[in-house]
C-alpha cells in the first residue's frame, strides 16, 4: 500500500519509534527526540504494530486516534452548549482540511495537544475551573502550544476568582505527566527544558514563520532583519495576554467561544517562529463557534481561520511557498472580526443603557 511520506515523519518519528520498540522502556532511561515524553508514552504503547505494520503507518494510526478523540471532545463540547446535532458536528470536524492533513497526510500528534484544549475550554463553559486547569496540563504535557489557549484559562481563574490551589494544578500535572520518564532515568533539568530548546531551536538555514503569522510576509522579504527583531513578538504577545485577562467577566458562552478563538488565533499570529500545524487549534475552535452559533459573522471566521491553517500547510507539502503570503492576511482579518465581535459582547445593550422606568 502505498503512503504519503513526510520527511519530517521519516526523519524523527520513525527514528523514535523504531528506538522504542528496540529498547523498550528502557528507552526513556536517556533523552532522545526533541517532543515531549508524553507523546513518546504513546509510540511505547503502540510499537507493538510493528511486529505487523510499517512505522509510518502506525505514526499515523496515532494520529487518527488523536482525530477521533477530538470528535469526541467536541461532541462533549457541543452537547454541554446544547447546540443542534453534536454528533454530526464532531463528525464533520474529521472532514476539515487541516484535520485530515495534519494526521492520515502526515502523521502529527498536534490532535492531542489541541484535544485536551477544547475539554479545557468545556470545563470553563460548565464552570468547573478545576478541570480546566487539569486539561490546560494535559494539552501542556503534550505541547507547549498550550501556551495559546492559556491566557483564555488565565482569564477564566481571574473573573471567577479560583483557590489558588488550581492555578497549580496545570503545573501538577505537568509534572505528574514527566515523572515515567524521570523515573526511568530522564534527568530532571532536561525534562524542564524541553519546550525551551525547541523555542531557541533553529535551522541552518534561518527559519521565522511559515504560518498565518506576520511574521511570514516578514520572515519572506527580510529574514535576518526579523530574527533579531523576534522580542517584539514576545513583548506584544505578552501584551495581548495581559488585555486578555483583564476583559470583564462574562458567562455568556458565545462570549466565552469568542474569547477563546481570538486567544487561539492572535498569539501565534504574532509570536514569531510558528509552524504551519500551530493555528489548527484556532480553526477548530471557529469551527465549534460557527457550530455552535451559526451566523454570517461565526462562519466567515471559520472559514477564514480554516483557510488560514490549511493553506500554509499545503503550500509548504507541495513546494509553492509564496502561496503562504496570503496566510496572515486571513488570520488577520478573522482576528479583526473577532476582536469587534468581544467587544461588542461586553458592551451594556440598549435596554441597560435606557432601563424601562416604571410609573408611579
Amino acid at each position: 500500500m502505498a503512503i504519503y511520506h513526510s520527511a519530517d515523519l521519516d526523519k524523527f518519528g520513525v527514528s523514535w519509534l523504531t528506538h522504542i520498540h528496540a529498547k523498550g522502556w528502557s528507552a526513556f532511561s536517556a533523552p532522545f527526540g526533541n517532543y515531549s515524553p508524553t507523546y513518546l508514552y504513546l509510540l511505547r504503547v503502540a510499537s507493538p504494530l510493528l511486529n505487523w505494520l510499517s512505522p509510518q503507518i502506525v505514526l499515523k494510526l496515532i494520529a487518527l486516534c488523536g482525530a477521533l478523540w477530538l470528535c469526541v471532545s467536541l461532541v462533549r463540547l457541543f452537547t454541554s452548549l446544547r447546540t443542534r446535532d453534536p454528533w454530526l458536528g464532531g463528525l464533520l470536524s474529521l472532514l476539515l482540511p487541516s484535520v485530515i492533513f495534519n494526521t492520515s497526510f502526515l502523521g502529527q500528534s498536534d490532535t492531542f495537544w489541541i484535544t485536551a484544549c477544547v475539554l479545557s475550554l468545556r470545563a470553563v463553559v460548565e464552570g468547573r475551573m478545576g478541570w480546566a486547569g487539569f486539561w490546560i496540563g494535559v494539552s501542556f504535557a503534550f505541547k507547549a502550544q498550550a501556551a495559546f489557549l492559556a491566557p483564555f484559562i488565565a482569564f477564566a481563574f481571574v473573573s471567577n476568582r479560583v483557590r489558588p490551589g488550581i492555578w497549580l494544578i496545570p503545573l501538577a500535572v505537568w509534572t505528574a505527566a514527566m515523572l515515567p520518564a524521570y523515573l526511568l532515568g530522564w534527568p530532571a533539568q532536561d525534562l524542564a527544558m524541553i519546550y525551551l530548546r525547541q523555542a531557541a531551536w533553529q535551522p541552518d538555514d534561518p527559519y521565522v514563520s511559515n504560518a498565518a503569522s506576520w511574521w511570514t510576509v516578514f520572515g519572506f522579504y527580510y529574514p535576518g532583519l526579523a530574527i533579531r527583531l523576534f522580542p517584539i513578538g514576545y513583548v506584544s504577545a505578552f501584551i495581548a495576554a495581559v488585555l486578555l485577562v483583564r476583559l470583564p467577566r462574562s458567562r455568556s458562552a458565545l462570549q466565552l467561544l469568542r474569547m477563546a478563538t481570538w486567544s487561539a488565533v492572535f498569539m501565534p499570529f504574532l509570536l514569531p517562529g510558528m509552524h504551519e500545524r500551530y493555528f489548527m487549534l484556532a480553526d477548530i475552535l471557529a469551527f465549534s463557534l460557527a457550530w455552535a452559533f451559526p451566523d454570517r459573522r461565526t462562519i466567515a471566521v471559520a472559514v477564514l481561520l480554516q483557510l488560514a491553517s490549511a493553506v500554509p500547510s499545503y503550500a509548504w507539502a507541495f513546494g509553492w511557498p509564496p502561496v503562504q503570503l496570503a496566510a496572515p492576511f486571513l488570520s488577520l482579518a478573522a482576528i479583526l472580526i473577532l476582536l469587534d465581535d468581544v467587544l461588542k459582547g461586553f458592551r451594556p445593550t440598549r435596554e441597560q443603557r435606557y432601563p424601562t422606568q416604571g410609573l408611579a
